[in-house]
């Protein structure tokens, strides 16, 4: 194991070289298992998958069709946007 890690240690990737671990090598025994999901941007960290599960739900029985993954990510962020929106007209408004 020392030899993984001091072999881990003395590879350094150039610039434009992907990272292929997550900072065990892979003879550490520390797996990282990929399920597939798929990624957001960091500005959309806020919809859990419990959340987008459940506007998918709620807007496709609204909508009368599934709703795919990208329409309830742009539905819930735009929602977001409006509520931010309203905050700070509402705060411009208080004297």
């Amino acid at each position: 194991m020392a030899d993984c890690w001091a072999d881990m240690l003395q590879h350094h990737p150039a610039p434009d070289e992907p990272a292929v671990f997550t900072g065990f090598p892979p003879c550490s025994g520390h797996l990282m298992e990929d399920r597939g999901a798929q990624q957001r941007p960091l500005a959309a960290a806020w919809i859990t998958e419990d959340l987008l599960t459940e506007a998918i739900s709620v807007w496709s029985r609204l909508y009368q069709r599934r709703i795919t993954r990208q329409e309830a990510i742009d539905m819930l962020t735009n929602v977001k946007n409006l509520g931010m929106a309203i905050y700070r007209i509402a705060k411009e408004l208080d004297p």
